[in-house]
């Protein structure tokens, strides 16, 4: 650790990312983990931090617009999940009169987490209640070639 980087400081930031966290529902399963991810990415932050005249700057941002700001690129490197889901509504057998089908990718800590987040949006934009989705499988990545050739409702 950069023998600049003063304790409270440290300390501050390891806080301001474990909140963010939080309220993002980042959670691997393993909350020592956690903690320990959260540290070491305050460790990068403040250590990325230019330090003169005892003061940290920023980049010219505030200290909360920048650790907002490195917190949400760590986010976008998470893993990303292909969600296949069916709407309350939607039939199960064949013939079936309505596609009530939806295929989204969402970028999550786990597949758990990505189905919540996919349950969630598709049931804001639908106006129903998430409880009243059927998540049908979560997949490992994007799946570009099933998001281009599936016929579903393609939520973005």
């Amino acid at each position: 650790m950069n023998e600049q980087i003063k304790p409270r400081l440290l300390l501050e930031t390891v806080a301001d990312i474990a909140y963010m966290a939080g309220a993002a529902r980042y959670y691997t399963g393993d909350s020592r983990q956690d903690i320990q991810t959260f540290i070491t990415w305050a460790q990068e932050f403040e250590a990325g931090v230019q330090i003169g005249d005892g003061e940290p700057s920023y980049e010219g941002l505030e200290y909360m617009s920048a650790i907002e700001r490195f917190f949400e690129k760590k986010m976008t490197l998470l893993n990303a999940y292909t969600v296949v889901g069916l709407y309350p509504d939607a039939c199960t057998g064949f013939p079936c009169p309505r596609d009530g089908s939806f295929i989204t990718t969402v970028v999550a800590a786990t597949p758990m987490l990505a189905a919540e987040r996919a349950s969630a949006a598709t049931a804001e934009g639908a106006y129903i209640d998430a409880d009243e989705i059927a998540i049908l499988c979560v997949l490992d990545g994007t799946h570009d070639d099933v998001l281009s050739q599936c016929a579903c409702n393609i939520i973005p």
